[in-house]
């Protein structure tokens, strides 16, 4: 059985600490000659921007499940002599590689274990990990008390947050790396002592305008919420080169639950776009910063974070095989060209064909399909879901830009 892979096109590695934020050797449990670092199973792996029906927050990944079976405790705690885990199972890496059939791959998922969460079945002889995203780390640290002070900018207050041991040890942190849209002074810094580096995050990103994501490499990036500069095409049925590599396209809607119209920030200000309210409706989001108390601060805050989501843009989701998009991020652009299908007339058996239809007896094929889109309308990526068992990729697109006439070529 040696070379098997459970999932064909993966490969999971593990890396373990062997001290206090420090990190050993990489370790590869795909597969074994004797079975021993068989991996059960894969779930659901999923990134996303704005992970829910009226929720305009900040990037987030997915957490996944993986289970291995463990006859000869490998996988147990590091009080076990053969086991991989010398130091710690908690916040161990997990990386996850899908590999082409010429060999060349990428990087699908990255995160860290949980130990918590972890559940061993001794009658079996299996672990369940459970396996936390890249950002969890941000869940398990808190801001050191008096570190981010009255005056501070977003920006500085952001990089404070990041900057310390334990994510440093675990990802890659270059303070030039931290562009945020909107870049103003906090007016109360005591609010972020002590709290969940995760928390403070969020609250900062969210006032500034701006995104962080983990890339690759593990390197931490904070910026505004602009499309990126790289382009894929993807093309549906009929296309005339032969390049289908739409299997389906699903949840068509207009993009209302995530768009709002007038943004409260705190008490008292309120930002509203009046033409939009008179156009779809009143539709407010309420925010509350209490490190902002500066009325003006706070008008700004409103007005930018209105600027993003004020005009309702189309989404959908669509499945592709994930062999034909391994490098698309968060964040990327995808032009498609998606038309009608051709049907047959109801009187003909099939559609009729140049150089087989008979005149006067057959008749011109009809056009159908409720959905056509267009190469020249521009879609960016909000969310990427790998279904690895199926080996296909689903991404949620949504149209580019801030107004209505944005989001084209």
């Amino acid at each position: 059985m040696a070379g098997v892979y459970p999932f064909r096109n993966y490969r999971v590695l593990f890396t373990p600490l062997i001290s206090l934020n420090v990190y050993g050797s990489t370790v590869d449990v795909t597969k074994d000659v004797d079975l021993t670092d068989w991996i059960n199973s894969l779930g659901t792996i999923k990134r996303e921007i704005d992970n829910g029906d009226y929720d305009i927050g900040v990037f987030t990944f997915g957490d996944i499940t993986l289970n291995a079976i463990n006859f000869d405790r490998k996988f147990n705690g590091s009080h076990d002599a053969q086991s991989i885990f010398k130091f710690s199972r908690d916040r161990c890496k997990i990386e996850i590689l899908f590999y082409e059939e010429d060999g060349t791959s990428s990087t699908r998922f990255k995160g860290l274990l949980n130990d918590d969460a972890t559940r061993e079945d001794i009658e079996k002889s299996t672990v369940r990990f459970k396996v936390l995203s890249l950002d969890s780390i941000f869940r398990q640290v808190k801001v050191p008390a008096g570190s981010i002070v009255d005056g501070d900018l977003f920006s500085t207050a952001i990089k404070k947050v990041l900057n310390v041991p334990e994510i440093t040890s675990t990802l890659t942190y270059s303070a030039s790396n931290v562009n945020v849209d909107l870049d103003i002074a906090i007016d109360v810094g005591e609010v972020f002592s002590n709290i969940n580096a995760k928390s403070a995050l969020d609250d900062l990103l969210l006032a500034s305008n701006s995104i962080l994501y983990v890339d690759n490499s593990d390197v931490i990036h904070v910026k505004a919420r602009e499309e990126s500069a790289n382009v894929f095409e993807l093309f549906g049925g009929g296309d005339l080169y032969g390049r289908e590599n739409i299997l389906k396209i699903k949840n068509k809607n207009n993009g209302m639950q995530r768009s709002f119209n007038s943004i409260k920030v705190n008490s008292d200000t309120i930002a509203t776009n009046e033409a939009w309210v008179t156009e779809y409706g009143f539709r407010q989001k309420s925010i509350s910063f209490s490190f902002i108390t500066d009325l003006d601060k706070e008008e700004l805050i409103a007005n930018q974070i209105l600027s993003e989501f004020h005009v309702p843009k189309d989404e959908f989701e669509i499945d592709v095989l994930t062999k034909d998009i391994q490098t698309i991020d968060l964040l990327d652009i995808v032009k498609i060209d998606y038309s009608y299908r051709a049907a047959a007339d109801h009187r003909d058996d099939l559609i009729s064909m140049y150089g087989q239809a008979e005149y006067g007896i057959s008749h011109y094929a009809l056009t159908a399909g409720m959905t056509r889109i267009l190469p020249k309308e521009k879609w960016k990526v909000t969310a990427i879901e790998e279904l690895p068992k199926k080996m296909l990729t689903r991404l949620r697109l949504r149209r580019t830009g801030k107004e209505t006439h944005e989001g084209y070529f």
